[in-house]
């Protein structure tokens, strides 16, 4: 937080991170805080490589009409995936073909 951060917001930060730190995840943000008590982005921040390792990822944007776009949400929902999973394995299947 900065300088600027009004001392009650703080304290309710501070608070809510007190109360996380009961479970594993809370203790490992907690532990892993600086001396000063500041929050600082994790380094492993973002999804993990979809090319494998440390490798980049590439991202493609595609517009859609409505009508495939409620076609592809629902699919998700059902299979229990992310919209772009289904993406990935459509596009696979096509380009194989």
């Amino acid at each position: 937080m900065s300088s600027t951060t009004p001392a009650h917001v703080k304290a309710a930060l501070d608070a809510e991170i007190a109360a996380d730190t009961d479970d594993a995840a809370g203790r490992a943000y907690r532990d892993g805080l600086p001396d000063s008590g500041e929050w600082v982005k994790p380094a492993h921040a973002g999804r993990p490589s979809l090319s494998g390792g440390a490798a980049h990822s590439p991202q493609i944007g595609v517009r859609l009409p409505i009508d495939l776009k409620h076609r592809l949400e629902e699919r998700a929902a059902h299979d229990g995936v992310r919209e772009s999973d289904v993406v990935r394995e459509a596009l696979e299947a096509f380009l194989i073909a």
